[in-house]
């Protein structure tokens, strides 16, 4: 029997350790397959393309129908690969590739001035398109030399808003929106009510559109020193309309395919035809990074607010009523967090959750904490509520802020469903108001005032807020 026992032991050890010496084999054998994508190789260039919705906040970019829109880098993310690739040896220089680039003006601006920073080191900075739309040609005009391709263009014609409106439309298939606002400036409801812009939208999208182009061509101008004279008659004429045009008023430097700009980057490497110029794209360079210290016990918070203020489920770029008013409560809590920033790129949205977070911004405030509102692209609406209980509001040279107004708005289909349709509706009542505020029937006069009362008070709330 023990020799029974002795041999069965003998004969496990020896298996087991076949097995493990076969898994050491094969882990070495994967390690030594896969160490080339683990290292980042020398003389790398790294690659900037722009081509998806960019957020702030990395990850943080809302559903859309469209299932190939790419997503990528946010833009904190974007600062910090360009900050240290300037010092990286193994980084020789950044390629910007970005036939459009889908990013408000103020990210844009942010990455422009992250580019001349890591320009003063001293690195080739190349940009190259098939085409460039203004906005990827903003962000590329900052290279050192600007690639095009000999069938592209480069389509700068200044900024301008088109704003579609339905009401023509819903009068012909007999919807009525009922609109209740208040503000004069508060735009958003005109396509509703109205089939065109009133004098005071017109004037204020005049202003701020001006503003922002005049900043465009200020940037475009230094960056290509050319004259800001001329690049609004580039602009008045579509004088990049064509890769000929684009060399001869001075916005592409040359007119060539992509793979000649690899030959490009391949000389000014030194390297041979045969070698591979690696080019890394920002959002595989993130994994190369170290990570950012943690070491201090006193913390600052950064909270990002971007997208619209919703109240509902948690979702990605999406300011939400529950999750905003927990990650406030859980920094309150924290004893090591010593002040929070304030993140906003938001338009707007529910007036509910934006009274709620704002309310919940000044209980954090009044316990001690400090909270510094930073503006991004834009600040409008709901998202300039919710920083006005803020110990101190930062806001860029090119953030849309304001919209100080408010709106709801029910439809009436009743019109519809009765004359195109022929379906009617007849009601039995209890109180005055028991079939009240349903879209199949016009609203009374009663059911008018209570909704423009409670417009009017949501908009008082709204102004008590920011004036205090």
């Amino acid at each position: 029997m023990k020799k029974f026992f002795r041999s069965v032991f003998t004969s496990c050890l020896g298996t087991l350790l076949a097995l493990t010496l076969v898994g050491l084999v094969g882990f070495v054998l994967f390690y030594q397959f896969t160490k080339k994508d683990k290292n980042l190789k020398k003389a790398s260039f790294l690659s900037l393309s722009l081509q998806y919705v960019v957020p702030e906040k990395t990850g943080n970019t809302p559903q859309n129908f469209n299932l190939e829109m790419a997503s990528g880098a946010g833009v904190n993310d974007i600062l910090r690969s360009l900050e240290h690739a300037a010092q990286d040896d193994m980084i020789a220089g950044l390629l910007i590739k970005s036939n459009y680039t889908i990013a408000d003006m103020v990210s844009i601006q942010r990455i422009r001035r992250a580019i001349e920073k890591f320009k003063t080191s001293g690195k080739p900075i190349y940009a190259y398109g098939e085409y460039y739309s203004q906005s990827a040609y903003h962000l590329a005009s900052t290279a050192d030399s600007v690639f095009l391709n000999p069938n592209g263009s480069i389509d700068i014609r200044g900024l301008g808003a088109a704003t579609p409106f339905y009401k023509g439309l819903m009068d012909k298939l007999g919807v009525k929106m009922n609109v209740f606002y208040q503000g004069k400036y508060k735009s958003a409801i005109e396509p509703y009510r109205r089939n065109s812009m009133s004098p005071d939208n017109k004037d204020q999208k005049r202003i701020y559109l001006n503003q922002l182009n005049s900043e465009l061509i200020r940037e475009i101008s230094n960056s290509r020193n050319l004259p800001e004279a001329e690049i609004r008659e580039i602009m008045n004429n579509y004088l990049g309309g064509s890769a000929s045009d684009a060399m001869k008023h001075g916005l592409a430097d040359e007119v060539v395919y992509y793979s000649d700009v690899k030959n490009i980057l391949r000389k000014k490497l030194n390297q041979d035809e045969d070698q591979k110029t690696a080019i890394i794209p920002v959002s595989k360079y993130l994994t190369f990074l170290p990570k950012k210290s943690t070491k201090s016990e006193d913390k600052i918070a950064v909270i990002y607010a971007e997208g619209i203020l919703q109240y509902g489920k948690q979702e990605n770029g999406k300011i939400t009523n529950d999750k905003y008013l927990n990650l406030i409560e859980r920094i309150k809590r924290n004893k090591n967090i010593k002040s929070v920033v304030l993140r906003v790129n938001s338009r707007g949205g529910s007036s509910l959750a934006s009274d709620n977070i704002a309310m919940a911004i000044k209980d954090l405030s009044d316990s001690g904490i400090p909270v510094i509102a930073s503006f991004g692209g834009y600040a409008a609406s709901g998202g300039y509520y919710i920083a006005a209980y803020a110990d101190t509001i930062i806001s860029e040279k090119t953030t849309l802020t304001g919209s100080i107004g408010i709106y709801s708005m029910f439809p009436d289909v009743h019109k519809l469903l009765n004359e195109k349709i022929g379906i009617t509706y007849d009601t039995v009542l209890t109180q005055d108001l028991s079939r009240s505020f349903t879209n199949v029937m016009k609203l009374t006069d009663k059911e008018n005032e209570i909704m423009q009362k409670y417009t009017d008070e949501t908009y008082s709330r709204f102004i008590e807020v920011v004036s205090e």
